[in-house]
This record gives C-alpha cells, sequence and structure tokens, in this order.
C-alpha cells in the first residue's frame, strides 16, 4: 500500500491502481497526526521519490509515505517512509528485520516528521572497564559494542532496563561482597537512564548496607529493595523500599525494621505467581510442592498441565510470540551446587512451546541465565566472572546469531559472580 502527500499523486495511483487486488490510496495530511515511521531514503525531486516508492512497495506489506523532508538540504526535499507504528521501539523492530533480510540499507526513525531515538536498536548490559563493571550498549544495527558509563571509584551492581526500552536504572558501589555470613554493599547509587537523550541522572545515595533487589514491577513503576543494619542496634535490619516511575520520580519510600534474632532475614519474593498470556486466555502458575517448584499451564477451560518440575528456583519468565511460547530460567546457588565449581550447572533456560505441548530449546551452564526479549530475539548471559558472556539467539529462525564477550565478562544485569 502507498500512501502519497500530493492530491495530483493520490489521483495518478488510483487511476492507475483501479484494477489491482488489495491497492488501496490515501491522500495523507500529516499535520496534526502523531506516528513512527521509517525513513528509509531521500530525494532532491518529487518524481525520483514516487518511481522508488512504487518499486518498494511491491515487496512490502506496509503503508509507505512520501513526505517533505525536514531537512534543509536541496538534495533531500522528499523522503520515503515505512510505516505508520505505534512507537519508536515497535518502528526500529521492524526496520531491524528489513536491514538484516537485506532489503533496506539504512534508516532512521521520525516521529511526525521529526528524527527520534531508536528504542529498539541499542540493548544495554554491564560489562567490564578498566576492572570497573560499567554500563555498556549493542547495537543491533551495526553489531557493535559501546562504552556508556564508567566511573573509576564505582562498580554497577544491578542495571535493570524497561521492556519498551525507553529507560532503564542502574544501581552502582564502591563495593560489594561477603564478610563472615553477611553480604556487604557499600555507597550505593542509583541511577537512570533517558534514553531518548542518551543521558545520565542520578536519583540519590543509598549509603551502605547489605544486600539490594531491584525490578520493574509495572511498565511505569521501577522499585529498589534496600536492606541496612540499624546503626542503633546491629541486631536490626531497616528494610528500604523505594519506588519510581518511568521518569525517575520517587513514588513512595516505606521502610520496616527487622529483629533478626527474633524473625527471619528479610529476603523480599520479587517473583510472580502467575504470568497470565498477553490475549488472557493462557495462564502459567509457579507453586512449590513436594520440595518441587512446579510451573503450569492453565487454559481457558482451566485445564491444568505441569510444563516443568524443578528443584532450582524460578528466576524470570515471559510470553512470546502472541502467546504462543513460554521462555523461563532457573537457577540453584545451594551450598550442595556450587562446590562443584568448575561445572556447577547454576542455571538453564527453557523455551516452552505451547502448540508442540513441550520445551523446545534449553540452555543450562554457569551463572543466572538473565534475559531479555527484544523483538524476535532472546538475549540472555552466561557463565560466571570473566568467562560470562551475553548470546543473542534469533526465535523467528531457530538460530545462535551473536555473541557479546569482554576482557572481564559481561551480563544483562550484571556481571555474574560467586560471593561464597
Amino acid at each position: 500500500m502507498i500512501r502519497i502527500v500530493t492530491l495530483s499523486l493520490v489521483l495518478l495511483l488510483i487511476f492507475e491502481g483501479c484494477g489491482k487486488k488489495n491497492r488501496k490510496v490515501h491522500q495523507l495530511t500529516r499535520k496534526g497526526q502523531a506516528h513512527y515511521s521509517i525513513r528509509i531514503k531521500t530525494f532532491s525531486q518529487r518524481d525520483s521519490a514516487e518511481h522508488y516508492a512504487e518499486d518498494f512497495s511491491k515487496t512490502l506489506q506496509r503503508d509507505i509515505y512520501i513526505t517533505p523532508s525536514d531537512t534543509s538540504e536541496k538534495s533531500a526535499r522528499y523522503a520515503v517512509e515505512i510505516g505508520e507504528f505505534s512507537s519508536s521501539f515497535s518502528a526500529g523492530s521492524y526496520a531491524y528485520k528489513l536491514l538484516k533480510k537485506n532489503v533496506i540499507k539504512n534508516f532512521s526513525l521520525v516521529y511526525n516528521n521529526l528524527p527520534v531515538h531508536d528504542d529498539f536498536a541499542n540493548v544495554f548490559f554491564v560489562g567490564s572497564y578498566k576492572n570497573k563493571a560499567s554500563v555498556f550498549y549493542y547495537d543491533l544495527k551495526t553489531s557493535s559494542v559501546h562504552l556508556f558509563w564508567s566511573n573509576p571509584k564505582q562498580l554497577v551492581v544491578e542495571l535493570s532496563v524497561s521492556k519498551d526500552g525507553k529507560t532503564a536504572f542502574f544501581l552502582s558501589a564502591s563495593e560489594f561482597g561477603r564478610e563472615t555470613i553477611f553480604p556487604y554493599i557499600n555507597n550505593l547509587k542509583l541511577y537512570r537512564i533517558n534514553m531518548a537523550e542518551m543521558k545520565v541522572e542520578k536519583l540519590c545515595d543509598l549509603g551502605n548496607g547489605l544486600q539490594l533487589y531491584s525490578n520493574w514491577i509495572s511498565p511505569d513503576l521501577f522499585r529498589v529493595i534496600f536492606n541496612a543494619f540499624d546503626k542503633r542496634k546491629n541486631t536490626f535490619v531497616v528494610q528500604s523500599k523505594l519506588s519510581y516511575n518511568s521518569n525517575g520520580k520517587l513514588l513512595s519510600n516505606e521502610k520496616v525494621v527487622y529483629d533478626i534474632e527474633k524473625e527471619k532475614y528479610p529476603v523480599p519474593s520479587l517473583l510472580n505467581t502467575e504470568y497470565p498470556s498477553d490475549n488472557n486466555k493462557l495462564n502459567i502458575t509457579f507453586s512449590t510442592a513436594d520440595d518441587h517448584n512446579v510451573l503450569s499451564l492453565i487454559d481457558s477451560l482451566r485445564n491444568k498441565k505441569v510444563i516443568y518440575s524443578t528443584h532450582q528456583n524460578l528466576n524470570t519468565a515471559e510470553w512470546w510470540g502472541k502467546g504462543k511460547y513460554f521462555i523461563f530460567s532457573t537457577y540453584d546457588f545451594s551450598r550442595t551446587n556450587i562446590q562443584k565449581r568448575h561445572n556447577p550447572e547454576t542455571s538453564k533456560l527453557f523455551i516452552y512451546s505451547i502448540e508442540d505441548k513441550k520445551l523446545i530449546y534449553q540452555w543450562q551452564g554457569e551463572g543466572y541465565k538473565n534475559f531479555i526479549l527484544r523483538g524476535d530475539l532472546l538475549i540472555f548471559d552466561d557463565g560466571f566472572d570473566s568467562n560470562s558472556k551475553i548470546m543473542i539467539f534469533n526465535l523467528k529462525d531457530n538460530k545462535m546469531i551473536d555473541t557479546i564477550a569482554m576482557q572481564g565478562g559481561c551480563g544483562i544485569r550484571n556481571i555474574s559472580t560467586f560471593l561464597y
């Protein structure tokens, strides 16, 4: 389909397109319409843009636009764009597929005829720079790695990127480790990454403590849980829960005091017990039975089927492919397992097919198998310390397409290490 800005071209295509199946042409007024498009080429002459758009439209099932370019250069007065998309992420995802299939050679994203940041293209991760855990990003378009943030006095402890790729939070510390039975983390700081501007802003100093946990509760709610000894009495542990929206605004700061001589050490549960599919027709439940952790599939008729049972703990899980696949990872950091230092098999990653009713892919070994989904890409980490790396698996083509490996190691949330 082609939508053309000029009325004359619209009328021309209407007459030329009479009798052609599935060919609709509409006059488009850009003013006042807000949507994302993929700009694939610019021309100095309108007729050149029209001919290119006509030829290109034969290979796609998407709308194509010819718009006045926002540049003052005479050689780029008219732009050919693919649209419409609801977000920069979805536009970038579609453009990436075309790029890897050599349908297009280059592109940029625009919103209402203005250039915008590509929320899909950059995959942020933690890697080592000058022996300090730092923030990097991997450019999917060029398959290249770039240093984003590093501090000679701080190391990144945890990185969390939103699913839409617009925002990320990370926590850094001067040092962390374990003394006797307790872990420690010193000079903890919280930062936010504004992806559109590729800038970092510090949100707060959390100080010294024992442990931290961070995750996205919802698309617009990020939470940090930080345990620290009470300064007045070292048998008391103060647990702080800080909640932020995606813009970095502090929404709440709750504190609870635990007496660990009388109560258990506070370890929060960050896992969901239910994972409904996008259309809510299916649900995956997580439960414990007979010392096993069990994942069960429940269909719309409430029929229940166990899809996996394990002694390992559930790490993270997500649906993919419009409810056709369920992806999850598990881990086991028990002392018995960790003693197998040369081959501990501390984690596993699975892909379960709803249609085939079975596990169709499995990876196992060291590390945590933290993962993210980026369009059709499953991106996960593997291994510990300097041997840790990030794997990129194309779910549509069923093949591994790249590996990110660097001196000192790397990971999705952090550089996985032993604290025992």
